[in-house]
């Protein structure tokens, strides 16, 4: 896994462990999906595709009923009849920004790794919970299984103590839903961006009829190139630092 990450520009440090092939492809997956267009710029905040104009109507192919237990299915027929406004879908980019020790107090903090250097320094110029947090707030947080546990998967590998305890208090408040791709995500062309689990994960959130918290901003245009517009809220991507962070070094202002 060590050789995997690092082939990504991620320093890997600490005793080396044998995992399993696919947590490896797991986390090299997200770190690359969420890194190929952060940057582009420092922008606070980009949404594509207004609320009014969401267009996420049930494919009329369509059956949850079909396709799940019954109480799975009440549970999404009721997250699907809330207001926009009123739920919110995070992914594992989001996840991982909220508890990641860089964007609680930690981007003062010097770094060994480039990619943590230059996120830090991003984090000082702007934080990147300052585009998540208004858009959590009196919200129901929800997400799929399959964005859950790959998110449980880095945080295991990855997270130092305090993550950790974010990451519990985080899942804590969020509402897990079945993965439940809609049809038109279902018929998405596969591409360079376009993955399998990004489309379960995003597909889910277009059956809830919900906006999507996300550093994706790949897997969104390649989807918008084939004509499915995502109402995505797009922020910048954070790594787990905790464990990275050089103790007893601060950044110079």
């Amino acid at each position: 896994m060590a050789e995997a990450l690092e082939s990504k520009g991620i320093l890997v440090d600490g005793e080396r462990v044998d995992v399993s092939q696919e947590v490896v492809d797991k986390l090299v997956g997200v770190f690359a999906e969420s890194s190929d267009d952060s940057d582009s710029d420092d922008n606070d905040y980009k949404s594509f595709g207004a609320p009014n104009q969401m267009n996420l109507s049930p494919p009329s192919s369509f059956s949850i009923a079909e396709a799940l237990p019954l109480d799975q299915a009440k549970c999404i027929e009721e997250i699907r009849e809330l207001p926009s406004n009123g739920k919110v879908f995070l992914d594992i980019t989001t996840m991982l920004v909220y508890i990641s020790d860089v964007c609680n107090g930690g981007c003062e903090f010097e770094f060994t790794e480039k990619i943590l250097l230059e996120q830090a320094a991003a984090e000082r110029r702007g934080s990147a919970l300052k585009t998540i947090l208004p858009n959590m707030t009196d919200r129901l947080l929800v997400t799929c299984q399959s964005a859950m546990d790959d998110y449980w998967g880095i945080v295991n590998v990855m997270a130092g103590e305090e993550e950790t305890r974010r990451a519990r208090e985080l899942s804590d408040r969020i509402t897990v839903v079945a993965d439940t791709m809609s049809a038109r995500f279902a018929s998405l062309g596969a591409s360079g961006q376009i993955k399998e689990r990004s489309k379960v994960i995003f597909g889910t959130a277009d059956c809830l009829k919900c906006e999507i918290l996300t550093s994706n901003e790949g897997f969104v245009r390649a989807a918008a190139a084939q004509d499915i517009h995502i109402p995505a809220i797009l922020h910048q991507p954070r790594a787990l630092s905790e464990q990275k962070k050089v103790q007893g070094s601060k950044h110079s202002q």
